[in-house]
């Protein structure tokens, strides 16, 4: 087997309804947070396999060590010199990426992925999947696709509040919550996922890796913080922890049932078109889990905080944060993961509590 070549290309899923063309320009802060963040991946690579993390020429050092690992951070001008052969392992799917990093190491690095059709791809990423997950599995909770005010309008029942969830999106990005008499439904992306909204209790995502064979491997359970839709962080502890603090709250059954549901979705719907990670997130209410409210496609933080427990960080928070967040954490412990400068605007960070 190969060595890896990991790339940090966070943001893929707003690339993708351009991925047929050649050209096409990221938004600047999901370009920043490449930068800033591309170090990242080394706390998911193999060191023995000999996995390696491209990053940027002249990529500011990491002060402060934190991992004490080996897996090299190299530019592209070093892999050319160097022809060492990888396998590319992209932090999710985006063709034009894949399609100019082989180009540039032609004979070096190889694609990992299978070949997909655009609809293929963008099935993947247009929060198709979670509705397709639903209504085979648990159909009297599934989402509803509306395409316009009108049918939004029909669907609505006067007596619960709503959230609308947009097409490649991820996030926390593009989801919205519909109180009704109050949000203006003109002012909804069409066409947008409808499903009602939930006091959630806890987040937490069960994370799977495919292999190049195809097999579908569970890794384990994360649990992570959200405000607002958004993500904050990722707790960092040992599956046991983690388990039997799920298990406090719903029935280890219902785990069980929901888990090999997910892992039959991925064999069927996923595997036979995709080589890597994916997390699925779900979430917990008035005592019940649900099942699935997200599909990632790609690594998650959840797959980095397995990683984090394993190398012995337990007891802290992961998170990626804007630097100014820094200033909140002067009288507590918390380490960099990845370059701080003064031109940083994203820091990869662990918290200790």
């Amino acid at each position: 087997m190969l060595p890896r070549l990991h790339v940090f290309n966070v943001g893929n899923e707003v690339t993708l309804p351009f991925a047929s063309k050649v050209a096409y320009t990221l938004p600047l802060v999901i370009r920043k947070m490449r930068y800033d963040l591309a170090a990242l991946p080394r706390i998911v690579a193999n060191e023995t396999q000999g996995d390696a993390v491209l990053v940027p020429s002249n990529y500011p050092k990491i002060e402060h060590e934190t991992l004490k690992t080996n897996i090299p951070l190299i530019d592209i001008q070093t892999i050319q010199a160097e022809k060492k052969h990888y396998s590319l392992a992209l932090y999710g799917n985006e063709p034009p990426l894949e399609m100019d990093i082989c180009k540039q190491l032609t004979d070096i690095v190889i694609p990992t992925q299978p070949p997909l059709t655009q609809k293929n791809l963008q099935s993947f990423y247009n929060r198709s999947l979670e509705e397709k997950f639903l209504t085979e599995y648990y159909p009297e909770l599934a989402p509803h696709w509306v395409n316009n005010q009108k049918e939004l309008t029909a669907l609505l029942n006067t007596k619960q509040n709503y959230i609308a969830k947009t097409p490649f999106s991820s996030s926390g990005r593009g989801i919205f919550n519909i109180k009704l008499g109050i949000t203006d439904l003109g002012k909804i992306p069409y066409p947008c996922l409808i499903e009602p909204y939930y006091r959630i209790d806890e987040n937490w995502a069960n994370e799977f890796y495919i292999t190049p064979n195809g097999e579908v491997q569970f890794l384990g359970l994360s649990c992570f913080v959200v405000q607002n839709f958004r993500y904050l962080y990722n707790i960092i502890a040992p599956q046991s922890e983690l388990t039997q603090k799920l298990f406090a709250t719903i029935d280890i059954t219902t785990f069980n049932k929901a888990l090999v549901k997910q892992t039959q979705f991925i064999s069927s719907h996923i595997a036979p078109f995709y080589r890597g990670a994916i997390g699925v997130d779900m979430f917990t209410t008035g005592g019940k889990l649900f099942p699935c409210c997200e599909f990632n496609v790609r690594y998650t933080m959840g797959h980095y905080a397995l990683k984090l427990s394993q190398l012995g960080f337990n007891n802290t928070i992961f998170s990626i944060a804007p630097v100014k967040r820094l200033q909140q954490l002067k009288n507590k412990k918390h380490t960099y993961l990845t370059p701080l400068t003064n031109n940083s605007q994203f820091i990869a960070l662990l918290e200790y509590v």
